[in-house]
Order: structure tokens, then C-alpha cells, then sequence
């Protein structure tokens, strides 16, 4: 279905200018992130949580033919903190960690622990390899 613009009032215009002005502005702000993910990961979607924290959910490309296990790349301020997780929960734990404590905090352990969670953070040498 397709919409008549010709058709639409003003303000239903402007409504439309909007979204199309945000879609960019997202796109724009996630621009170093699909960069840094392209040569090594399949990107499926990217999270922002809050002004600070990006979840990027990729599969590696290596594992295209295999078991395609998804993993959670982390960022913060679009920058990458050179950390994956195995769930969306401690990707943001990874996230809270590294913006409040340091990248190599025990609070990971600390929370997942708490939390009964049997994940453990994978710490990445370069997105390329």
C-alpha cells in the first residue's frame, strides 16, 4: 500500500518529515557501529539504551555455515568496549560495568551470580579476527 503525499494535510506532513528526520538521525549515530561490525559479524539489530550504552545482536561470519550462535557486541558512546556477551541481560551488565567500575570489573561476575545467570563474557582481540 502505497500513501498519496499530494493528498495529506499539513500536519500529517509534517508528522511524516519527522519519522523520516529520526530514521536519519539513527542512522547516522549507528554509522561507526555497522562499520566496525562489517568485515567479521552478520549485524541483526542494534539497541540503544539510554544516551551511553549500544547492544549490537550479530552472528559471526565464520559461522555462517555452522551453528550461527549469536553473540551481543557492546558499546558505549558508539565506541566499542571490546567485550561480547551470550545474552542481552549480560550485555547490559558488561555495559554498567565498564561505564561505572572498569573494563575488567568482577561486578560482571558479581551480578551474574546474583542473578543465577551461567554466562560468561567473551573479551574480543580485534572485531576483525
Amino acid at each position: 500500500m502505497t500513501r498519496d503525499l499530494d493528498n495529506l494535510n499539513k500536519f500529517q506532513k509534517i508528522q511524516i518529515n519527522h519519522i523520516l528526520d529520526e530514521n536519519k538521525e539513527k542512522d547516522a549515530r549507528q554509522k561507526p557501529i555497522r562499520t566496525y561490525l562489517a568485515e567479521s559479524y552478520i549485524l541483526h539489530e542494534i539497541w540503544e539504551v539510554g544516551d551511553f550504552f549500544q547492544i549490537a545482536q550479530v552472528t559471526r561470519r565464520k559461522d555462517r555455515d555452522k551453528s550461527k550462535e549469536v553473540v551481543y557486541v557492546t558499546f558505549i558512546d558508539y565506541k566499542p568496549t571490546g567485550d561480547m556477551a551470550m545474552s542481552i541481560d549480560q550485555a547490559l551488565l558488561v555495559c554498567l560495568s565498564t561505564k561505572y567500575e572498569s573494563l575488567h570489573s568482577p561486578f560482571v561476575n558479581y551480578a551474574e551470580r546474583m542473578l543465577g545467570m551461567k554466562t560468561e563474557v567473551e573479551y574480543l582481540k580485534k572485531a576483525n579476527n
